[in-house]
């Protein structure tokens, strides 16, 4: 890096270069990460007389990888990666470095911006094809339905797996979402399971429209066509979401957790997952959550603040991930709520997701949910 930097000042007045690493490993950072990069070339200023080189390596989906290149100069190469990696050291000092970070507070750039990547007419065809092998119709709808387990980052990286268990909280069981699969198809849309690797197949369901696709038809292609095309994602707050999002799907997220973390465009919805302290066992208030650090995202990551202190996580019921679907689907077919329920909704906005910078631009707490659990909105106890 030393002799190449003189070089690069040095031709900087006519000509800018920048480098940057792809976050591969893990498919949220990959889809995340690099295309907010996208949607800020799309919204901001974009340098003039700039060239960017970006290098990856072993990416979690290799066919969002392979979208990706076409939309931005990426060299899939694992000797570049390294290169590129060793000189972060001093790089990252420098003007020349292009860091792909995203925070979780990238709410404006996903609504305002727009979805970069497409499908080649190929890959539309093909995707297709296995729609039908699945067993839908040319004309059928469908959700995605993803719920966070242990079982991938334990057969990913099992040497972590102490690591791992301090991620648990965002786990979710997957057989709390099956009353809302069933209303779903109800409606006329099959839902599609979704996972790369999974802790257990769906149990056994009379409904052949629940399709447990994670563990009978699973494959890389299919798992970003699937996200790109589904009505809306339902799901926790895990990597897989976010494909779904960069491809302006809407999402109806469930136990979500940390607090301040929301979903990312204005059109999605969201329902939190419940604190509860054993000793009094009462559910924890919103405001007391702000007052112990659960409404900080990076302090919610460092530290398992509720193993600290003894306290549990209550996972959405069925009926709440039931209710939460009845309110996506009628929001997309446009059904306006009632005044009561957008009143406790721009509550829960101006008392908690005010607390992180651009909230206006995130997703809503579900009325449904906001209603219920309005004693802990405003700060009571019942």
């Amino acid at each position: 890096m030393f002799p190449i930097l003189p070089m690069l000042y040095l031709i900087e007045p006519f000509w800018r270069i920048r480098f940057g690493v792809m976050y591969t490993q893990r498919i949220g950072h990959l889809a995340g990460n690099t295309d907010i990069f996208l949607r800020k070339q799309q919204l901001y200023d974009r340098p003039s007389r700039t060239s960017y080189i970006f290098a990856g390596w072993a990416p979690a989906n290799q066919q969002l990888m392979t979208m990706f290149k076409r939309q931005m100069p990426v060299y899939e190469s694992r000797w570049l990666t390294r290169i590129f990696s060793y000189w972060y050291v001093i790089h990252k000092h420098t003007r020349f470095f292009e860091n792909l970070a995203w925070s979780n507070h990238n709410y404006r750039e996903f609504t305002e911006g727009r979805a970069t990547l497409t499908f080649t007419a190929e890959e539309e065809a093909r995707g297709q094809a296995e729609l039908k092998k699945m067993g839908l119709g040319e004309n059928d709808w469908f959700v995605c339905l993803h719920t966070r387990d242990s079982a991938y980052l334990n057969a990913w990286r099992p040497q972590y797996s102490d690591l791992w268990k301090t991620r648990e909280f965002r786990n979710g069981n997957i057989e709390n979402c099956l009353e809302a699969a069933e209303y779903i198809t109800s409606q006329g849309g099959f839902v599609i399971r979704m996972g790369a690797v999974v802790e257990k197949p769906l149990p056994d369901l009379a409904n052949p429209k629940v399709i447990d696709y994670a563990t009978k038809h699973r494959s890389d292609f299919m798992d970003i066509f699937l996200a790109a095309k589904t009505r809306f994602f339902l799901g926790t707050n895990s990597g897989l979401f976010v494909v779904a999002t960069i491809f302006d799907r809407p999402v109806a997220l469930v136990n979500m957790v940390p607090y301040g973390a929301f979903p990312f465009h204005r059109d999605d919805l969201y329902i939190a997952m419940l604190l509860k302290n054993p000793e009094t066992q009462k559910i924890v208030t919103f405001d007391e959550a702000v007052d112990m650090g659960y409404y900080d995202v990076e302090k919610m990551f460092l530290t398992e603040l509720h193993a600290d202190r003894g306290f549990e996580w209550v996972e959405n019921s069925p009926d709440e991930i039931l209710e939460l679907a009845r309110e996506m689907i009628a929001r997309q077919e446009g059904q306006s709520p009632t005044p009561e329920e957008v009143a406790v909704r721009d509550l829960y906005r101006d008392e908690f997701m005010a607390l992180v910078p651009d909230y206006e631009f995130a997703g809503d707490i579900g009325y449904s949910f906001a209603n219920k659990y309005r004693h802990l909105i405003e700060h009571t106890q019942s």
